[in-house]
């Protein structure tokens, strides 16, 4: 009976480990540069035909509906809100050229160029 119960457990294990798969490492792709999040509370939302002084790069243009996914009209502090976590997921420092649609409000994302040119990171 013994001799049963080890034969058992070395099928069972031999069967376990035949069943593993190896790995092969490949060389690494390169890929567009990843924007870190930064916090929403300090993406600045410029109004109007307001820009920032400071030098920017464009990160993207993005827009939010103005109703909930229930069709309810969302309120504009609501709206504000999620401009900003948005913007901030993208990596942005700030938020322009607001533009008010019937159903959605679109808007471009930046970010500030330090003094060697390069964007802020997080």
């Amino acid at each position: 009976m013994k001799l049963n119960y080890v034969f058992l457990m070395v099928s069972f294990g031999l069967t376990l480990f035949g069943c593993v798969t190896t790995s092969h490492k490949t060389a690494p792709q390169p890929s567009a540069p990843i924007n870190t999040a930064k916090n929403p509370i300090s993406v600045t939302i410029y109004t109007g035909k307001q820009k920032p002084e400071k030098p920017y790069v464009v990160l993207g243009h993005e827009s939010v509906s103005k109703y909930n996914i229930v069709g309810i009209k969302r309120q504009e502090a609501n709206l504000k809100d999620s401009i900003r976590h948005l913007a901030a997921k993208r990596g942005g420092d700030a938020v322009i050229e607001i533009t008010n649609h019937v159903d959605s409000v679109s808007y471009t994302v930046i970010s500030y160029k330090n003094s060697t040119g390069e964007t802020n990171k997080a």
